[in-house]
């Protein structure tokens, strides 16, 4: 409703533009000048100065019928190639994207700067940009806009429907009531869950209470989930804590209505979106490697790790990094945010560590967040296949007996080698 009270109608076609907030002004005027002269209504990401400008991207979405994205080619470090680039260095464009892709309002790119061939070659930039319909030019964009608009009008006043429903699991009432709120806001339907409920009801499932006790039924509904490859929502912190072996997959999202980030990855979780994390912590890591291991075997360990460091990797490990003072925990914690890679030590006595378990899993973890390799496991003697836990299987383990795989190990851990480490690959 507008400030006298007479009702507000939905525009004829709605374009949300996205960019880079240091980029020419002038130049997105025009652009913009020239989606409105198509007959559309383009709502800029930065031309509305709020408190909160979260909710006038979520208000801005109502009504769009798409979303555009301006990629340039300014980096946040100019000296660093493999830096990211500032389209994408804001909270509210991926708010935009995940909102977007929650409610499958089509997404393209709109080239500035860069050609096409420049995008797919650019390492920083991720799959699902290289993915999207891409513009070379204004007018290229144009002229698929009127053709759009001349097709597909949308009723006056309908916004588009959700096509993410999200099932909130969990005995939290208060909780749950700002996460629904939160989550209806940006156009994302959610129920509450009951012994009645069904997978196939839902596209995501939120765990609001990691502490209330899972009855059978409860447990297979989420197992379902699991199977299915839907996404599973931990409201949390993950931690290097114990957790059921089919929750391992789960993304963490550390909630909180203050927080806009949160709410951010919140949003990305429930749709399936991997890059988000990666993508939002640009700190650059202190350490290239967390090394894994059991304490019987730290003398094999240091050797390693004096190989690795003649050759300039930088490792973290516990007996260096952890005071007589100091929670075991939170420094295990602070190591694996602040290392690249972790470096898993297999051996006979490996999985007989509980500290072992619990840094492997929350590696696995944000290695699945991701969607980037993050773990890399060495063979340190003849253990056997039982010894091997079930979650690193399936990858590949480098025998550092082997001066060849020594050698194409450490070239890997200097962004100098580009193979996977897993198995097959």
């Amino acid at each position: 409703m507008a400030s006298d009270g007479t009702a507000i109608s939905a525009p004829l076609w709605a374009v949300f533009v996205s960019y880079d907030p240091s980029a020419d002004m002038a130049s997105i005027l025009d652009i913009a000048s020239t989606l409105t002269q198509c007959g559309a209504t383009v709502f800029l990401d930065e031309a509305c100065i709020r408190a909160d400008p979260a909710s006038h991207v979520l208000d801005a979405l109502i009504f769009a019928d798409e979303v555009m994205i301006l990629v340039t080619p300014t980096r946040r470090d100019p000296l660093n190639p493999r830096s990211p680039l500032t389209f994408l260095d804001r909270r509210f464009v991926w708010l935009a994207v995940g909102v977007a892709v929650a409610r499958s309002i089509p997404i393209r790119a709109l080239l500035k700067g860069m050609t096409q061939r420049e995008v797919n070659e650019d390492s920083a930039i991720p799959q699902f940009v290289k993915n999207l319909p891409l513009f070379q030019t204004v007018s290229e964009y144009e002229q698929d806009l009127l053709r759009r608009i001349r097709n597909q009008r949308p009723p006056s006043g309908c916004s588009p429907r959700s096509h993410c429903r999200v099932c909130l699991f969990g005995r939290g009432r208060k909780r749950s009531n700002l996460v629904d709120r939160r989550l209806r806001k940006a156009g994302i339907v959610t129920n509450r869950w009951n012994p009645g409920c069904h997978v196939d009801q839902f596209d995501a499932v939120i765990l609001l209470d990691r502490g209330d006790p899972i009855d059978s039924k409860a447990r297979l509904f989420l197992e379902s989930f699991v199977d299915r490859k839907k996404p599973m929502v931990l409201l949390g912190s993950p931690g290097v804590a114990d957790a059921p072996n089919w929750l391992i997959n789960a993304s963490h999202v550390d909630f909180s209505e203050a927080d806009d980030l949160s709410f951010l990855r919140l949003i990305w979780a429930c749709v399936g979106y991997k890059p988000y994390d990666s993508l939002l912590n640009h700190e650059p890591y202190k350490f290239d490697v967390f090394m894994c291991h059991s304490s019987i075997d730290f003398p094999k360990v240091q050797e390693l790790m004096d190989k690795f460091r003649a050759a300039a990797v930088l490792c973290w490990v516990d007996k260096e990094e952890i005071g007589m003072a100091d929670n075991i925990m939170e420094k295990i914690g602070d190591g694996l945010q602040q290392s690249q890679y972790v470096v898993v030590c297999l051996s006979r006595h490996f999985q007989k560590s509980k500290w072992c378990r619990r840094e492997y899993i929350a590696a696995l973890r944000s290695e699945h967040a991701s969607d980037a390799g993050r773990v890399v496991v060495v063979k340190l003697d003849d253990y056997s296949k039982s010894d091997i836990p079930v979650f690193l299987r399936d990858k590949r383990q480098i025998d550092i007996s082997k001066p060849s795989e020594l050698s194409e190990l450490i070239r890997f851990l200097k962004g100098q080698g580009h193979k996977a480490h897993s198995a097959g690959e």
